[in-house]
C-alpha cells in the first residue's frame, strides 16, 4: 500500500494534470478517510513551472525498504519506500533525478489497509 501510494503521489504528467495536486487526488484510494481531506489541498510544487514548460511527465520507481519499525498490530503498521523520480519533457529535456524516502503509517480502514499518515525525506 505504501509503495502504491508513494508511486502515485510522485507520478505527474503536465500534459494531463491541471497542477501538482492531481497526483494527490489520484492517491486518494490508498489513504484513510482521515488523510484524504488534507491531501486534497496539496497544490504547490516549485518544480511544476519548469516541468510544465517542458511538458514533462515523471518516471517513478519504488523500492520497499526493510526499515526498523514497530511490529505490525491489528490496527496499524509502518512501511518505508525509496522513490526515484525523473522528469522527462516531450522536447527531449530531462530534469534531475530525485530520490526520496516515504515513511507510511498504515491503518485499517473500511477498505482494508490504507495510508493514515506519511512523511517524506530527501
Amino acid at each position: 500500500m505504501c509503495a502504491a501510494f508513494a508511486t502515485t503521489i510522485h507520478t505527474v504528467d503536465t500534459a494531463i494534470d491541471a497542477g501538482p495536486g492531481a497526483a494527490y487526488y489520484r492517491a486518494r484510494p490508498y489513504v484513510t478517510a482521515r488523510l484524504s481531506q488534507p491531501i486534497n489541498g496539496v497544490d504547490a510544487d516549485a518544480r511544476w513551472a519548469q516541468w510544465a514548460a517542458h511538458r514533462a511527465a515523471t518516471t517513478v520507481t519504488a523500492t520497499v525498504l526493510a526499515a526498523e519499525a514497530p511490529p505490525d498490530s491489528l490496527v496499524d503498521a509502518y512501511r518505508a519506500v525509496r522513490v526515484t523520480v525523473t522528469p522527462r519533457g516531450v522536447d527531449g529535456w530531462t530534469g534531475p533525478t530525485q530520490t526520496r524516502i516515504v515513511f507510511c503509517q498504515l491503518a485499517t480502514d473500511s477498505g482494508g489497509w490504507r495510508v493514515d499518515s506519511y512523511t517524506t525525506s530527501g
